[in-house]
């Protein structure tokens, strides 16, 4: 598949997500007439026929120019930039609308549950999310009744948020507890960092005359006991992995297991780690393995979770291509779908595809230097590579 050779919507939709069937084509279709995904300007459910549907699935676009539609009319539009997934917010559609949607996703797959195909597996990947996102992900693991040899946190240098409860739970509140045992000073407890973020709010509301944005609010906490606190003793502050590392300490589950974090630290080019660098980062030590200890048939089993499940298997596009590993997403199911979530992922899964794409191409042009999500063998020069194995939805 080639991003800039233009191609109808059907095809788009049949090879990047994987969909398959007039009805859940149709569905796609509406969820794009809906949402205004090509132009820009939405439209009623109710207007939605088979014309239109054949209109949208017929229009010939490269995916590079899809990708650049889902950009501005979808994600812009219902994600924002900079804006978490958990702070998207609602009220973008009404009722009618926003229900064809949900309903139209749950018949392409971004809904229902994905379940294993197999008992046994060489390795678990579990991607890395919030504290609360990763527990999930765990729990969803311990309810599985797979064999395996080891597990794998596909983790890296993403800070902690202080001020979230998706990483301070009720009962635990470990972003803040990570950072208390770092700052080792009697002056830092979870309550005084409560008090100073309402400190650096009240502030901000004083000087801007507004409220502080989340992420600005969580770049100030970090700078603030960076330099205050953690740099005199040469420490860093918590990450994600940090917090996966505290979680699973704790875990008797993992207690007789194999478990590790795989660290992906940040680049200088990127405002953050994503999925992409942690999967890098986990494959890199994978090759040097697959040298001598891995069999033909090593299998994988990724933990994820909906609507998440689509565009991150696009981040095990070229690893699946190596002869000697299979990977296999699996996810529970998304309760209480949001669609304005939905619609940004859907928008993020072709964006996904699309970089995957121009990693390859660079990889074929630059055989004597690789970029790193290029596996060291596999298919010949110029070859596509294969998607990682998605179940079918249950």
């Amino acid at each position: 598949m080639r991003q800039n050779k233009p191609q109808t919507i059907n095809q788009i939709a049949q090879e990047v997500y994987k969909i398959v069937g007039q009805e859940a084509l149709k569905s796609f279709a509406k969820i794009i007439y809906i949402a205004g995904g090509i132009d820009g300007k939405q439209n009623s459910a109710s207007n939605f026929n088979d014309k239109s549907a054949q209109e949208i699935l017929d229009t010939r676009l490269s995916l590079e120019q899809l990708d650049a539609n889902f950009q501005e009319n979808i994600f812009k539009k219902y994600r924002g930039q900079g804006v978490e997934r958990q702070n998207i917010s609602s009220g973008s559609f009404g009722g009618e609308d926003r229900s064809a949607i949900i309903e139209c996703f749950k018949q392409v797959g971004f809904i229902d549950k994905v379940e294993p195909s197999r008992k046994n597996y060489d390795e678990v990947l579990v991607l890395g999310a919030t504290m609360i996102g990763v527990k999930s992900r765990i729990d969803d693991l311990k309810v599985l009744d797979l064999e395996y040899k080891k597990v794998s946190f596909l983790t890296g240098e993403r800070a902690l948020w202080m001020d979230s409860p998706s990483d301070n739970f009720e009962d635990d509140k470990i972003a803040q507890n990570l950072l208390v045992q770092r700052c080792d000073n009697d002056e830092v407890t979870c309550a005084s960092i409560d008090e100073k973020m309402q400190e650096i709010k009240n502030l901000h509301k004083q000087e801007k005359g507004s409220d502080i944005s989340v992420g600005d609010l969580r770049k100030a906490v970090e700078e603030f006991y960076t330099k205050q606190y953690l740099e005199p003793k040469r420490q860093k502050f918590p990450t994600e992995a940090d917090g996966i590392e505290y979680m699973f300490k704790k875990d008797q589950f993992f207690a007789s297991r194999n478990v590790r974090c795989i660290y992906a630290k940040k680049s200088p080019e990127k405002p953050r780690v994503d999925t992409l660098d942690t999967v890098n980062e986990w494959f890199k030590e994978f090759e040097e393995v697959a040298k001598s200890d891995v069999s033909p048939s090593y299998n994988c089993i990724v933990i994820s979770d909906q609507p998440h499940l689509k565009a991150q298997s696009q981040a095990f596009t070229l690893i699946s291509d190596t002869k000697n590993i299979e990977i296999e997403v699996v996810a529970k199911g998304y309760e209480n779908p949001k669609a304005e979530l939905l619609l940004t992922e859907m928008a993020g899964t072709l964006n996904r595809k699309k970089i995957m794409l121009e990693r390859f191409a660079q990889q074929d042009s630059k055989s004597s230097s690789l970029p790193s999500l290029a596996p060291s063998s596999g298919s010949a020069s110029g070859s596509l590579p294969k998607e990682p194995l998605i179940q079918n939805s249950l």
